[in-house]
């Protein structure tokens, strides 16, 4: 790993170091609780020149799916792998923002490829590996950042709808990629 400063994450602890006199199995879980303090934006200036172990990570032609791809987390982490030469193929409902992303991209001269896939959906997510394996080859890396979250959610007014609905999406949908 590299340094990462306070100054640079605003997370209020230091960061430790792998390699020498630290552990990568240590090191990672820390990068992901602060990465999941920071903004999308604030995490994409971080992402550069991450060594492992004193080897850099290198993801150029490395084949990515990333579930989830049409907001938040999961479009700048797409954005992130695009921009590192990774072959990815972003997966969503809206396709309509799945096509913004590309076109974004495609601007700055990245390519990605695009799905309209439901993560709760058993043939939608076998047709999604298969697509993904068919245009840009064996699948690298899988992202799986979707889920979904109602505010009915509390065992008072749950209802069995409900939480088929959330289970088949957040824990399902995981299973099924």
């Amino acid at each position: 790993w590299r340094s990462i400063s306070r100054r640079q994450t605003g997370y209020s602890q230091p960061i430790p170091k792998a390699g020498i006199g630290g552990s990568p199995r240590f090191a990672v879980p820390v990068l992901r609780r602060i990465s999941g303090q920071l903004s999308p934006k604030r995490l994409s200036t971080l992402h550069r020149g991450v060594t492992i172990t004193g080897m850099s990570v290198k993801l150029t032609n490395q084949v990515v799916l990333v579930i989830g791809a049409s907001s938040g987390i999961g479009r700048e982490t797409a954005i992130l792998f695009a921009r590192e030469g990774a072959r990815v193929m972003a997966a969503a409902r809206r396709k309509d923002r799945l096509r913004a992303l590309q076109q974004e991209l495609a601007a700055e001269g990245a390519a990605i490829e695009v799905a309209v896939a439901d993560a709760s959906s058993v043939e939608d997510m076998e047709g999604l590996v298969r697509h993904t394996r068919e245009r840009l080859g064996e699948i690298d890396i899988l992202v799986y950042n979707t889920g979904t979250n109602v505010k009915d959610r509390a065992l008072t007014r749950l209802t069995p709808a409900i939480w088929d609905m959330m289970m088949s999406v957040n824990l399902n949908g995981a299973y099924y990629a």
